[in-house]
C-alpha cells in the first residue's frame, strides 16, 4: 500500500511513496498501490487522471453501509454507457435528438473503504 498525494501546483505529477511521476505515467500497478486517506482524495485523483488522458470524470454507482456512510464507489468515464434504443425508434418526435455523447468508454476506478485502518 501506497500513500498518495498530488501537488496543488502542478496538478499533473503524483507523490508516490517521496517520488514523483506524471500521472500519465502511471502503471496499472502503480494504481492498484495507491492509498488515499479520503474519498475527495480519490475523486480528486481520477479527475486529474481523466484530465491527463483527455476525458472527463463522474460518479456512478456506490453502496452504502446501515448508518449511510459510503463504502464502495465506481468513478467512471462521462461517455460510459449507451443512449436507450427506444429514444431512436420514436415516430411522433417533437423535436431532434441531442448528439450521441455515449460510447460505451470502459475507463472506471472502483475504491473501498476499509474501515480499520480508516482509508
Amino acid at each position: 500500500m501506497v500513500d498518495v498525494t498530488i501537488d496543488k501546483i502542478e496538478a499533473d505529477t503524483i507523490n508516490i511513496d517521496g517520488f514523483e511521476k506524471l500521472i500519465t505515467n502511471l502503471t496499472i500497478k502503480d494504481i492498484w498501490r495507491l492509498v488515499f486517506d479520503t474519498k475527495s482524495q480519490v475523486c480528486e485523483f481520477h479527475a486529474q487522471y481523466a484530465k491527463g488522458y483527455g476525458f472527463v470524470s463522474r460518479k456512478d454507482l456506490k453502496m452504502v453501509d446501515a448508518n449511510g456512510n459510503i463504502n464502495t464507489r465506481q468513478l467512471i468515464c462521462n461517455k460510459a454507457g449507451e443512449r436507450h434504443w427506444k429514444n431512436f425508434k420514436r415516430d411522433n418526435q417533437q423535436k431532434e435528438h441531442r448528439a450521441i455523447t455515449r460510447i460505451n468508454c470502459k475507463t472506471q476506478i472502483y475504491f473501498i473503504h476499509y474501515y480499520r485502518s480508516g482509508k
